[in-house]
């Protein structure tokens, strides 16, 4: 890779960790992950006639990275201040049982929603769905369900590891430091009181301009272009 024409990482921050394993190139330009384009049209979801606040988590449910367990015991703290919410994980993996038996020895089983494996159709008319989704993983690259959530114009609560402080900021979510359960908890009651004061059309416009088809081609084409020239 080192004598490779160029380098395409997702993330400045795989960059910089290719370069501390000696994994250098001086035209390296970072490509962020596509979106497919449904993620940016308003798809039709079920309706909901409870008035409550969603939120989503969506992962391969292998817990060790994702910490879906850390994230489900700040989600029992929060169950006995409020009521005015429910979570919603989708997707399966390895943990997936493991994570339905914490949930039920935390007592919080009926304020969740378990899906199970979706199709990104699914997962789109879901995050459409959601007001905002939580990602309290350990350790991360550039998470592509943070940048399907920014394509519906959803903010996001996610840890600060890898990729993700380059996709999350204060105009479109909030983040706090890996396996900090109390300020977890304090970001998801201040996103519960206030995620209607992100502006769902910003949001989605500039996700629209670092992860569309359009916004990704372009740079791989000049990629190829400079390359080849």
């Amino acid at each position: 890779m080192n004598h490779s024409s160029a380098l395409m990482p997702v993330s400045t921050s795989l960059s910089e960790a290719m370069g501390q394993h000696k994994i250098r190139n001086k035209n390296t330009v970072i490509l962020n992950n596509v979106v497919d384009d449904f993620f940016f049209e308003s798809i039709q979801s079920k309706s909901d006639s409870t008035n409550l606040k969603h939120i989503l988590h969506i992962s391969c449910f292998d817990d060790e990275p994702k910490n879906i367990s850390g994230m489900l015991r700040v989600f029992a703290r929060l169950c006995d201040e409020r009521s005015d919410f429910r979570l919603t994980l989708a997707g399966t993996g390895k943990d997936f049982d493991k994570i339905k038996s914490l949930a039920d020895s935390l007592s919080i089983s009926s304020k969740l929603d378990f899906t199970g494996e979706l199709s990104p159709v699914e997962i789109a008319q879901l995050l459409h769905a959601a007001d905002f989704t939580v990602l309290f993983s350990n350790n991360e690259n550039a998470p592509v369900v943070i940048s399907e959530s920014l394509a519906c114009g959803k903010p996001v609560v996610a840890t600060r590891v890898g990729g993700i402080p380059e996709m999350v900021d204060d105009s479109n979510g909030l983040l706090v430091d890996a396996g900090d359960e109390p300020a977890l908890r304090k970001a998801l009651h201040t996103m519960l009181d206030s995620f209607e004061n992100y502006p769902s059309s910003i949001i989605q416009e500039r996700a629209r301009e670092k992860y569309s088809y359009a916004s990704v081609g372009e740079t791989l084409f000049n990629i190829y272009k400079k390359v080849l020239s």
